[in-house]
């Protein structure tokens, strides 16, 4: 049950990404973050995605998954653009248990086109291609399951988790939260000098239950080339119980019982750099960090980070 429960916790953590909206007033200086890009403008970059476990101060689960993509900006219209989003290079050698035809669509979806919309600032809208995309993901999620142990914890994991794998929402935020991700703080005009304190209701992918989080954002402005922005969430502990209430039946004494004994800490940290003249960002990083404590009192710790670094040119 444990594993359920943290693992509803952990999937939320990816769409807490850009919900929030931040209401800026006018100062001294004023920091604008607009998509200069024209058509064939062509960007690399360094994805590292790690999940890590720790169980009373031991670690117990690291997996880490990296990938070289190519941002190519297909088309510049007077409505937005169309952005080619492409895995040019796995750096994980693939893993020996993966069903030989799973690794054949991997490869296959690895060589794919993604493709994504931004509008004319730069705002994310949608990835385009999304179904291929999910019909992917399902099938692997499905087989990773079935090959793993605790069946009945996953079987329950599946059914919560496959109408999200099929949404384009889901697409965007859980399988592909990064191309979201590099998008959120287009289209702002940003305060070089005030910390901006403030509470959010993040929306909740799993249920109509919204979730509180206190918010702090601020900057590092260096020069007209390069400014650096910070955004924590401090997730409301209460919030987030009551949001895993709402995915069970109210009759179901057991999972009532469980869910009491949580006492989580949730943070979300985001982390991000731009070079202005490219109105593209330089590297962003993204964290997540749950704290359980069970009724035994065994401190237990999911973190899951996504790191996007621009690669350069070496001349």
């Amino acid at each position: 049950m444990k594993t359920i429960l943290t693992s509803i916790f952990l999937i939320t953590l990816f769409f807490q990404t850009s919900q929030a909206q931040v209401n800026l007033q006018d100062t001294v200086r004023h920091v604008p973050i607009i998509a200069y890009w024209d058509q064939g403008d062509t960007f690399k970059f360094k994805v590292t995605k790690k999940n890590t476990d720790s169980v009373d101060h031991k670690l117990v689960k690291h997996e880490e998954r990296a990938y070289i993509a190519q941002f190519i900006v297909l088309d510049s219209l007077e409505d937005g653009y169309r952005i080619e989003w492409k895995i040019i290079e796995n750096l994980n050698p693939e893993k020996k248990d993966i069903p030989e035809d799973l690794l054949l669509d991997a490869m296959a979806l690895n060589s794919a086109q993604i493709i994504f919309k931004t509008d004319t600032l730069g705002r994310f809208l949608e990835i385009e291609n999304h179904k291929v995309i999910s019909e992917f993901s399902i099938k692997y999620f499905k087989s990773f399951l079935k090959n793993s142990p605790n069946q009945q914890d996953n079987e329950l994991i599946l059914e919560k988790y496959t109408k999200m794998f099929e949404s384009k929402s889901g697409v965007e935020n859980f399988i592909l939260p990064e191309i979201p991700l590099l998008c959120s703080l287009y289209g702002g005009v940003y305060d070089t000098k005030d910390t901006i304190y403030s509470e959010v209701e993040l929306p909740n992918p799993l249920s109509n239950h919204l979730l509180v989080s206190k918010s702090e954002f601020y900057n590092d402005y260096i020069d007209e080339k390069f400014v650096s922005f910070y955004n924590n969430y401090y997730a409301d502990q209460n919030s987030y119980i009551e949001m895993v209430k709402s995915l069970y039946d109210d009759e179901d004494e057991i999972v009532k019982e469980e869910i009491n004994k949580i006492q989580p800490t949730i943070i979300f940290t985001n982390y991000f750099s731009y070079h202005l003249p490219y109105g593209i960002p330089a590297d962003f990083f993204s964290g997540r960090l749950i704290k359980i404590i069970d009724e035994k009192g065994i401190l237990n710790i999911k973190e899951t980070t996504i790191d996007v670094e621009m690669l350069y040119d070496e001349d």
